[in-house]
């Protein structure tokens, strides 16, 4: 609904004051002031609206969202109707039945498809009821326009029988026929106020116009055509359709999850007390979530609608404030539109669209929270839970939530790119943005209420408050590298678009591969946290396993190359600059960023020079220390681990140094930003130069020049082929991190040099009043860095699929003498189940950093295996047994299947929960 404020139809016109103190009309264009050359506005159609991403956002975390209390609603049903088929805890009482008549392996695996089998059945239960909201929303949007048109409006022909209505009638009639032919038109008659509406559902569109703005159209002939227009807009710009089904799957989530909740509550209210507030932060959300968006697409409905000088003068003419408070927002983020002043601003060029804030991060955050736990956690019950250090499921989850997010999030980087780009200014900050997002997905985690299997940030919060506060700080440094690359890309490819609306909806992509990857790698931490004790240690050994992820490492060179192409195809900025950015000034060339590619490639030749120079006399040190241990017999992890850590720290050093240099040089005031983005660029070309030359180093000092490829040649056997891919996402994560902050050291040391020297004057602009730039003329410095880049991807693929081939049916070398010394060290007399679970659920709660590399756990499973066949319960004594023979057998799948048994056992039997 537009809602357009406009003088009184008794009120005089604005007037100037002679000199004598005569009031004299305001002619058309004039002001108080000398007119002067208005600055040039940017289009905010020229990109892509983040407000349909937003609400596609609200609508599928109102669906997912709702997982949350049907899990509690169906957990509910099962106890108060003692459906035990429908619970694991059947699969527990047949276990029991044939404990001890079959063998073990098998008790094992039918324990296991049991559960399985009955979660599945469990997760179609939730999916039926998610379709039943689905279902619910989808009612009430078909029967949303007969609602609205229970106010029995009339059509609009009816009132050209009133001869002063006639010529009215035509003219809306007329303005609607040329935007939206089959739009139909209704008068609201028993309404006075000036106003309008839209509503419908794909292909039938009504207007409603109120009977008083129909009777000012003869005074106010442009009070009835900027409404008009501006209602037009909405239908134009494709507003009415997503609109209205977010109030339906709103009212459907208050119908079909709220009010059964709210009745469930008052039946057993100590059971769902904790639900109640947690229930009444979510409806809170979507409603400020929806809301927030409908003020933004006001904007964009404004702006459609005065696209011409004649209907933007008519429509500032509409929203001039009857009253002095009249122009100010009422209800604040309670209201659907913007207040009239801030509607004015935005026509009047102000860049609201084109900055980076903070509400729409913090939402967009609070709402991925709220909806993506959840949909893991369906997912995993109906297709299982996905051993493999690919997981898809995550991966799928996190590319739909990243694309979504994207939209809402990166697509503001974008668009304060194109701004950056048009006015030749620096671009903004987005750490403000980062932290909103952070808070916001650590909000939703805590309002949402916690699941057995996907795991959450509040219950690590609850455990280890420092550890939790590592993983945010994680999080929030994951959101401002993604918000810093987007807009990198963004200052890269847009002077080169043609088109810069496809420009962006490519980087969008791109953006939602990151973004989607780094969710489901954050969120798998999460799940690897809370399926043990949260210490300090699993939190280094769950970083680590979770770069094993072959689509994280992948992604990572993705978002290195996206921008180096960029680079390399800029062999001259486009003959003809992109007209369609601005609104009313004429087509100008977008800046380009100037990174001094050249440069990047000579640092990071130095540095590998220097490094692999720098350690020779060195060797001595290190052959006192390693000797020949490394490379002869059995290489324990944390041998491996240790041998490694001193190359690699003298690696870091030269890097970090070079890139302080380069920073140092390079940057300087106003070249910040460039400076950072080449030295982000530098990490990459030099990591693949440190870590071979570790390896080197390593086989040179401890084998000598003579047995030096000897010695190299066996360090892949000690490593293994899943892990040399991760060893590289590593190095590399590590070098951006400490280059980067070098290279902003460099450069912030050299603005402050600058700034003694020639004071506080000169240009701020990081990127110069002319577009031009040497990289325009030198692609094949570009060249140089991404050919290194596309041969990494394909590395990193290959062994990624060999990662995930070889891990099918891996068998892994065990030391039996150990697992034997364990079992035997378990106690001998009957214990308790309970102590049984204790020690299986306990398997993660003592691994260290180097248990990573391999099987580290086979103790801790070995333990657990010992004090279940020490106990008198015959099931626990069959899956120690079974846990045992498999670990014996090397088979580590069947071990980790038999441990996982024994811990859904013991929570099923509500003997001890998992931790």
């Amino acid at each position: 609904m537009a809602t357009l404020g406009g003088p009184p139809r008794d009120e005089p016109a604005p007037a100037d004051e002679h000199e004598d103190g005569r009031l004299a009309p305001v002619e058309p264009g004039a002001g108080i002031l000398p007119a002067a050359t208005p600055p040039p506005r940017l289009d905010p159609f020229a990109l892509p609206a983040a407000t349909t991403a937003r609400f596609l956002l609200m609508i599928v975390v109102a669906v997912t969202s709702s997982i949350h209390l049907y899990v509690a609603l169906f957990s509910w049903f099962v106890d108060a109707t003692n459906s035990v088929n429908a619970a694991p805890y059947g699969c527990a009482l047949t276990t029991q039945a044939t404990a001890g008549r079959i063998p073990d392996r098998d008790l094992v695996t039918a324990y296991i498809g049991c559960v399985q089998g009955v979660t599945a059945r469990n997760g179609f239960v939730l999916i039926g009821m998610v379709l039943v909201l689905v279902a619910v929303a989808v009612a009430i949007y078909l029967v949303h326009p007969r609602l609205v048109m229970l106010s029995r409006p009339r059509p609009l022909a009816q009132l050209a029988v009133d001869e002063g209505m006639a010529a009215v009638v035509r003219r809306v009639e007329e303005a609607v026929r040329a935007v939206a032919p089959k739009a139909e038109v209704y008068v609201a008659t028993l309404r006075a106020t000036a106003s309008g509406r839209t509503f419908g559902r794909f292909p039938r569109y009504r207007i409603i116009l109120d009977l008083g703005l129909l009777r000012e159209a003869d005074t106010d002939p442009g009070r009835l055509d900027a409404v008009l227009a501006h209602e037009l807009a909405h239908l134009r710009n494709r507003d009415v359709g997503l609109t209205t089904f977010a109030f339906a799957i709103w009212w459907a989530y208050v119908l079909v999850v709220a009010l059964p909740t709210l009745v469930v509550t008052v039946i057993e209210p100590i059971r769902f007390a904790n639900l109640s507030w947690r229930l009444a932060i979510m409806l809170a959300l979507l409603w400020l979530a929806r809301t927030s968006v409908l003020r933004t697409r006001e904007y964009y409905a404004d702006l459609r609608s005065g696209s011409t000088p004649e209907s933007e003068r008519l429509l500032l003419s509409a929203l001039h404030p009857r009253r002095p408070d009249a122009g100010k927002r009422r209800w604040g983020l309670l209201s659907y539109h913007p207040g009239d002043d801030e509607r004015v601003s935005v026509l009047g060029g102000a860049p609201r669209l084109f900055r980076i804030g903070v509400a729409e991060p913090a939402a967009a955050g609070m709402l991925v929270g709220l909806g993506y736990s959840p949909c893991v956690y369906l997912v995993t019950m109906i297709w299982g839970a996905d051993s493999t250090s690919f997981n898809a499921h995550r991966l799928v989850v996190g590319l739909v939530f990243g694309a979504l997010a994207t939209g809402a999030v990166a697509g503001t980087a974008w668009r304060a790119g194109l701004l950056a780009r048009a006015t030749h200014t620096r671009p903004p900050s987005t750490l403000l943005a980062a932290l909103a997002l952070t808070a916001g997905v650590l909000g939703g985690q805590l309002v949402a209420p916690p699941l057995t299997t996907s795991g959450s940030w509040a219950s690590i919060l609850g455990a280890n408050p420092a550890v939790a506060i590592a993983l945010a700080i994680l999080l929030a440094v994951l959101f401002q590298l993604m918000l810093r690359w987007a807009l990198l890309c963004a200052t890269v490819w847009l002077p080169l678009a043609r088109r810069v609306r496809s420009a962006a909806l490519i980087g969008s992509i791109q953006s939602a591969l990151i973004f989607g990857s780094w969710l489901s790698f954050w969120f798998g931490v999460i799940e690897l946290m809370t399926d043990g004790a949260p210490t300090w240690n699993l939190l280094w050994v769950s970083l680590f396993s979770t770069t094993l992820n072959p689509t994280l490492q992948l992604c990572v060179l993705l978002a290195c190359a996206f921008p180096l192409a960029g680079w390399a195809a800029r062999r001259g900025l486009p003959p003809r600059p992109p007209s369609d950015i601005w609104r009313d000034a004429p087509p100008s060339r977008l800046a380009a960023p100037r990174v001094p590619l050249p440069a990047v490639n000579i640092t990071a030749l130095t540095i590998v020079l220097v490094y692999a120079a720098g350690t020779i006399p060195f060797y001595g040190r290190l052959y006192a220390a390693l000797g020949r241990v490394p490379f002869s017999g059995t290489v324990t992890p944390a041998v491996m681990i240790g041998v490694f850590t001193p190359v690699f720290v003298a690696g870091l050093a030269v890097a970090v140094l070079g890139a302080f240099c380069f920073g140092l040089i390079s940057g300087g005031r106003g070249n910040t930003s460039s400076a950072v983005a080449g030295a982000g660029l530098l990490m990459l070309l030099a990591v693949f130069g440190i870590v071979p030359l570790a390896f080197t180093h390593l086989s040179a000092a401890a084998c000598g020049a003579e047995g030096m490829w000897s010695c190299l040649a066996l360090l892949p056997g000690h490593l293994g082929l899943s892990r040399s891919g991760p060893i590289f996402t590593i190095g590399f994560a590590v070098l951006i991190l400490a280059g980067t902050a070098a290279a902003w050291a460099g450069s912030a040391l050299r603005s402050g040099t600058q700034a003694l020297s020639t004071g506080p004057t000169g240009s701020l602009s990081p990127w110069g009043s002319e577009p031009q730039d040497d990289v325009t003329r030198r692609p094949v410095s570009a060249l140089l860095a991404l050919v290194p880049t596309t041969l990494a991807a394909a590395l990193f693929g290959y062994l990624a699929i060999a990662a995930v081939a070889g891990a099918q049916g891996e068998r892994v070398a065990v030391d039996r003498a150990a697992v034997i010394r364990e079992l035997n060290a378990a106690p001998k007399g009957p214990l308790l189940p309970v102590q049984a679970c204790v020690a299986a659920g306990s398997v993660t709660a003592e691994l260290a950093l180097s248990d990573a590399f391999g099987s580290g756990m086979v103790i801790g499973m070995a333990r657990g295996a010992g004090y279940a066949m020490a106990t008198r319960d015959p099931i626990a004594q069959a899956m120690g047994r079974e846990g045992a023979a498999a670990l014996l057998a090397g088979d580590l799948a069947r071990a980790v299947d038999a441990n996982n048994a024994l811990r859904n056992i013991c929570m099923v039997s509500g003997v001890v929960s998992a931790r």
